[in-house]
This record gives C-alpha cells, sequence and structure tokens, in this order.
C-alpha cells in the first residue's frame, strides 16, 4: 500500500550532529531533515521527552533553537 504525504514545506536531507538541552542534561542525537517548519532528529531517545515538551535544539554551526 502506498501512502501519499503532502507537506507544507520540502524537506533537505542533513547529516549533523545535534544536543537538546543544557550541556548537564543533553541528550544527544544526529538531525536527518530540516525544512522550514521543523526537522527529524535521529539516535534520540524519546522515552526522556513528551509531546508538549519545548526543548532547545543546539545544532554544530547553528543557532540554537527552540522546538516543541
Amino acid at each position: 500500500m502506498t501512502v501519499l504525504i503532502i507537506r507544507a514545506h520540502k524537506r533537505f536531507a542533513v547529516c549533523r550532529k545535534a544536543r537538546l538541552g543544557g550541556s548537564a542534561d543533553a541528550v544527544h542525537g544526529l538531525l536527518v531533515e530540516l525544512s522550514l517548519d521543523g526537522c527529524r532528529l535521529g539516535n534520540v531517545d524519546v522515552s526522556a521527552f513528551t509531546e508538549q515538551d519545548v526543548v532547545i535544539i543546539h545544532v554544530e554551526g547553528a543557532e540554537p533553537f527552540r522546538a516543541t
């Protein structure tokens, strides 16, 4: 079965190390997709977060940004 997903913004494949949260309690992962509307992180322990959590994402070579 094929599923067609229409997105508001094009996603771009990237590969950058990312850190969620501060340095002491940070969760490390990998930024794998980026768009004007959001991003997708891989290798992150999702049990550390709930859907309502607001986090700061630090990506090497970019300004930190807030996300939910």
